[in-house]
This record gives C-alpha cells, sequence and structure tokens, in this order.
C-alpha cells in the first residue's frame, strides 16, 4: 500500500473508495498475491500522472523484482514502448 501511496486508506471500507482509489488498491491487492504472472487490464486508465508513475513503476518491480510476467493492455502507444518488452497491436479487432 505504501509503494502506491494508499496506506491512507487502509481502514476505509470499499464502498467508500473513489474509482481511482479503488483502482489502485486492486493493483495493490493482486500485487501481494505474488503470482508469477499479472494480467492488468488498462492499469492506469483514468489515473492522474502521479498515480501513473506509481503504478508503472510497481509493474516494473513485480516484472524485475519477482521475476513475474506483467500482462496489460492500453490505449498508449508510448506507455507500451516505454514499459514492455514484447507488444502485440490489435486493430479492429485482430491482431496486426
Amino acid at each position: 500500500m505504501e509503494q502506491l501511496s494508499l496506506s491512507h486508506l487502509a481502514h476505509r471500507s470499499a464502498y467508500a473508495l473513489s474509482g481511482i482509489e479503488a483502482q489502485r488498491v486492486a493493483i495493490a491487492r493482486t500485487a501481494v498475491l505474488g503470482s508469477g504472472v499479472y494480467l492488468l487490464d488498462e492499469p492506469t486508465a483514468n489515473v492522474d500522472g502521479t498515480n501513473i508513475d506509481a503504478i508503472e513503476e510497481l509493474m516494473a518491480n513485480l516484472a524485475r523484482e519477482r521475476r513475474a510476467a506483467v500482462v496489460f493492455t492500453t490505449h498508449s502507444q508510448r506507455q507500451a514502448e516505454r514499459l514492455a518488452e514484447s507488444k502485440i497491436s490489435m486493430d479492429a479487432g485482430r491482431i496486426v
């Protein structure tokens, strides 16, 4: 929770969280599981710049420190190029 600046939310009900807070908490909960593969669907959608940086750092740490595969979707070509070792692009529902 500290890595994503969520410590202040530890005692709040899930119903009391904003959409962005709930998204960040969901990512933090996933990270705690210690899986070898993480599937993240648009993990930085509707998130402000500071929190995008924190989420991207967490994704990189999962891959590097836990030697985990982090598979994520994004509409941001720049984000994919910046973070991904390999990319799969789709156009009109087809892999290109």
